[in-house]
């Protein structure tokens, strides 16, 4: 009898190393995954993302906090926030501050550079290229001033224009933006 209780503990021992280390190799898979892909999405913005792709890509995480985050980004994108409106230097606004998003059309970017309240909580900056002459801008991330919240940066092009012309629009600097461009071109 005591020979079979001394069993009876080692095979139990043998099952908890075996759930610890199948824990343990699941969790290493788990942090391996969430790395690659957190990378892709939260990277020192080297890499110019299309829109679509990238909610599509967020979305469909196992992860909930990505998920979450994509739900985050395409309420910001896409519903009504409080935001500012930037159109040939002059400002407005939309609802009550703190404004979450900043919208400007590519001639007025050098604003950007100047210090101003009004973007210190936008998560998203909208950049939209309306004209082949706004292919032309160039925005520094590191000029940017007042965006301690920023998050994304999304260049909407209503004209016939390509990832390699949004790409020469920008030059990255700054860690932890993720820049995207949609093309929206009206019918």
């Amino acid at each position: 009898m005591k020979n079979l209780t001394f069993n009876l503990e080692a095979e139990s021992t043998n099952c908890q190393s075996l759930d610890f280390r199948t824990t343990r190799l699941r969790l290493i898979r788990l942090f391996a995954f969430l790395s690659i892909f957190l990378t892709g999405l939260s990277s020192s913005a080297q890499e110019l993302k299309e829109m679509g792709k990238t909610l599509a890509a967020m979305k469909s995480s196992p992860d909930s906090t990505v998920v979450r985050e994509a739900m985050h980004l395409e309420n910001l994108v896409y519903e009504l926030n409080p935001y500012v409106i930037i159109r040939e230097g002059i400002f407005s606004t939309y609802a009550d501050a703190p404004f979450v998003c900043v919208d400007i059309d590519a001639q007025s970017v050098n604003k950007l550079k100047e210090p101003n309240i009004l973007f210190d909580q936008a998560e998203l900056l909208t950049v939209r290229i309306n004209t082949q002459n706004d292919l032309n801008i160039l925005l520094d991330l590191a000029s940017l001033n007042g965006f301690s919240k920023l998050k994304y940066i999304n260049f909407l092009c209503s004209i016939d224009c390509t990832r390699e012309h949004v790409s020469k629009l920008i030059k990255m600097s700054k860690t932890g933006i993720n820049v995207l461009y949609l093309i929206s071109i009206p019918s």
